[in-house]
């Protein structure tokens, strides 16, 4: 029974995809790769459902020459098509909203190309704001729009291309800026970035996005003095700046993983010098969950140092000590993977 019912879904999955053909017709090549995922995997399923189910189901080879590797991979499988089930019935809910990319003003292909973006659907929001460039929207906002969706994908050559083209279009576009350092900073490129944000800031010195994203940028070149500087700007501009998550609208607001942990430390500074005691704990349980040795960071800092022995920051302390141990103990009682065979 419960073999029937995954199969099920699974096929249900493959005929969601097949029927996407005519929701968005310039989408079609997604929808052709989308079906033929589909196809494939209720082939495996079909033609060999004795072994594929028990391996789904129970994670047990049907045989003895099956590896603990393979079990593995084949449960990864079933997880992967359960989630793209999911997304396929996301996209069934927001299709039918979407207009026609042939027929459609470029004002509504373009809102359309925001709404799938929000969404979670970069790949489907550039097709719409392609034609909502074709049908004769605003050029550079479109073209800032697709550089932004281009850096969500992770397409660094992509993005800066766009950004590029915003500035032959307005020179003085202060987002394009933005989002061209912002670009920078993904690639590591940090004065190139640094320099970037620097001309965005010059045309729009009241942006508290464009203040922070400098801040980031900084701290990459470990230019700590002059990013908390940026940021406590940042925070003039915008007293809700660092304790809430945005997007930043059409302007990047990036933070790679290993820096993140530092900004939040530069942010919990700059929180106990306003006094904002409970925003300065709030910040430092990121910077703790971030990987930041709390210990030698806050005893040897001339601000934080006052808060070493309050017992709210002991606390902090101590529970990030504790995690650290139990990940490491975790990892370590990790058996390693079996040497695949052939």
């Amino acid at each position: 029974m419960v073999h029937t019912t995954l199969w099920m879904r699974v096929f249900q999955f493959f005929i969601r995809c097949w029927s996407r053909f005519g929701q968005c017709p310039g989408c079609f090549w997604l929808r052709g790769a989308a079906a033929a995922s589909g196809l494939a995997l209720t082939s495996a399923l079909l033609f060999s459902p004795g072994r594929a189910m028990a391996d789904i189901t129970t994670n047990t080879p049907q045989d003895a020459v099956a590896s603990p590797l393979q079990a593995a991979r084949a449960k990864q499988a079933a997880a992967d098509a359960m989630q793209a089930l999911h997304r396929e019935e996301e996209w069934m809910r927001v299709a039918k909203y979407l207009p026609d990319i042939d027929t459609s003003s470029s004002k509504e292909l373009e809102t359309a190309g925001d709404v799938l973006r929000a969404r979670r659907f970069p790949e489907e929001a550039l097709e719409f704001y392609l034609a909502a460039y074709r049908h004769g929207a605003n050029k550079e906002q479109v073209l800032n729009k697709l550089g932004v969706t281009e850096l969500i994908l992770h397409h660094p050559d992509r993005a800066r291309a766009y950004f590029r083209l915003t500035l032959k279009q307005d020179k003085k576009n202060s987002d394009a800026w933005n989002n061209l350092g912002a670009t920078e900073y993904v690639d590591g490129r940090y004065p190139a970035s640094v320099s970037d944000y620097r001309r965005a800031l010059k045309l729009n010195p009241a942006s508290s996005v464009f203040h922070s994203n400098l801040g980031t940028a900084l701290i990459g070149e470990k230019d700590f003095s002059r990013a908390r500087k940026e940021f406590a700007a940042a925070l003039e501009l915008d007293p809700e700046f660092g304790t809430r998550s945005s997007d930043g609208g059409i302007s990047a607001h990036v933070l790679s993983a290993e820096d993140r942990a530092r900004f939040c430390l530069e942010m919990a500074r700059i929180f106990a010098t306003k006094g904002k005691i409970d925003a300065m704990l709030h910040s430092l349980v990121l910077a703790a969950d971030g990987g930041m040795n709390l210990s030698d960071a806050i005893y040897d800092d001339p601000i934080l140092g006052k808060y070493s022995k309050d017992s709210r920051v002991v606390t902090i302390i101590s529970n990030a000590k504790a995690m650290k141990k139990t990940s490491m103990a975790s990892t370590a009682a990790l058996a390693p993977l079996p040497a695949e065979t052939n």
